[in-house]
């Protein structure tokens, strides 16, 4: 195993070299012959009842076929001879990107095997794993072990402890809450400038946008506007870019037994505003205004000021247009942006009902979908402006917005004191 360990910790990753290739695998099974999804796996497993672990060959039958020699010498060099071929695979669920992770053991040492996205960018896989070296050197992520030269997975060591909490107890849990928000300033403060994407979390959603309306996806006409509103009070930041995580939810934050606190799934790191890491996970973590605050002052380390809180919120909100963009682009049915306008208007589940219910976005239909991300366009709207969405679309209509202006929500006016004469000016107008 040191053999591993060595040849990756003394290079930079640009030099990181992988095992030779030219080992040949040998593929009793026969299962290397054809591709093989996880999914079609686990259901094979669930209906012989067998159990859902995976062995080394079914393990190769999934990867892409530039990787089966690496994963195969790697597992080699970190397990006996004799367990190479027992090792049992178990798959790890619940993460937010679409990479596959495999906990196993080897040598009386537990480790995860991740598969990143082969379908991606080779630059933003090289990303993940920059950005995951630069949090080991912090000591606040899992030692890397190997990973191959097209990236394609990686080895880590398994860190025994459980996720941060969601809507649970961990938010009003002081000392604890504070050594996570200590933990995000550790690296956000980090002088180190590793290799990864230069994409802002506002440009990403643009790009993410102009994409989807080039495609002929269809928003609720209201989208625009505030789409364009956001991104002019983005550009009025003027926070120092730093090193981000920017999928800060809290199964991606692990409390270990140790009593460190490690950060995984670094998939999405880029430079970027440090607010929009907080605001991300505020927002997942099921925050109030006012365990923001007191969780803001705990990153700080001292009372934040009411610009910094302001920031954080609009950084909160983001992820709602973010989401909203997302799973809109999935629509299966096409609909007109009337059409989406009124589902948006009408009986809608809370994002907190969805997360109480438990039910991840990929398992639902495509219409449920569409539901979803006009869920989290309902809740920026509810939290910007502090109004129904059946008063904001009234709004979108009155001649005050022709010149493709909302109202100014920081002006020192409270949100009835700007939006009140207006609404009673429409209540003949309908949506």
């Amino acid at each position: 195993m040191s053999t591993v360990t060595s040849s990756l910790s003394s290079m930079s990753f640009a030099t990181i070299s992988s095992f030779s290739t030219g080992v040949k695998y040998e593929d009793p099974s026969g299962l290397a012959t054809r591709h093989v999804s996880i999914e079609d796996l686990i259901a094979q497993k669930a209906a012989k009842k067998t159990d859902s672990r995976f062995t080394l060959d079914e393990l190769i039958s999934i990867m892409p076929e530039i990787s089966r020699p690496a994963v195969f010498e790697a597992i080699e060099k970190i397990a006996s001879k004799e367990e190479k071929h027992t090792i049992q695979f178990k798959p790890l669920f619940g993460g937010h990107s679409n990479a596959k992770l495999f906990r196993f053991q080897a040598s009386g040492k537990k480790y995860v095997l991740r598969l990143l996205e082969t379908d991606k960018a080779i630059e933003k896989r090289s990303s993940e794993i920059a950005a995951h070296q630069h949090a080991e050197s912090l000591q606040i992520a899992p030692k890397l072990i190997y990973v191959d030269r097209p990236c394609s997975f990686m080895i880590m060591e398994y860190v025994e402890g459980r996720t941060f909490s969601r809507h649970g107890a961990d938010l009003n849990n002081n000392e604890l809450a504070t050594k996570v928000m200590q933990t995000f300033r550790k690296f956000h403060l980090s002088s180190q400038r590793p290799n990864i994407s230069r994409e802002t979390r506002p440009s990403s959603l643009h790009n993410q946008y102009m994409g989807n309306v080039k495609k002929g996806v269809a928003y609720p006409a209201v989208f625009d506007l505030i789409h364009k509103q956001f991104q002019e009070d983005a550009a009025k930041l003027r926070t120092q870019l730093t090193v981000t995580h920017s999928d800060l939810n809290p199964g991606n934050i692990i409390i270990g037994k140790d009593g460190n606190i490690y950060i995984i799934d670094w998939a999405e790191a880029r430079l970027d505003n440090p607010f929009f890491d907080l605001g991300r996970f505020f927002s997942l973590a099921g925050a109030s205004n006012e365990q923001i605050k007191n969780l803001l002052g705990a990153y700080l380390g001292r009372e934040p000021q009411e610009s910094e809180i302001e920031e954080t919120l609009l950084c909160k909100d983001f992820l709602a247009l973010n989401k909203t963009s997302r799973w809109l682009d999935l629509q299966g049915t096409k609909r007109s942006p009337q059409e989406l306008n009124a589902l948006l208007t009408g009986q809608l589940k809370s994002i907190s009902d969805y997360v109480k219910e438990g039910k991840r976005p990929e398992e639902m239909s495509s219409d449920d979908q569409t539901l979803y991300a006009l869920s989290w366009l309902k809740e920026y709207i509810n939290n910007r402006y502090h109004i129904s969405v059946e008063a904001f679309l009234k709004m979108t209509l009155h001649n005050q917005f022709q010149n493709n202006k909302l109202p100014d929500m920081h002006s020192g006016l409270t949100p009835n004191e700007i939006l009140q004469p207006e609404l009673v000016k429409m209540n003949a107008i309908k949506i």
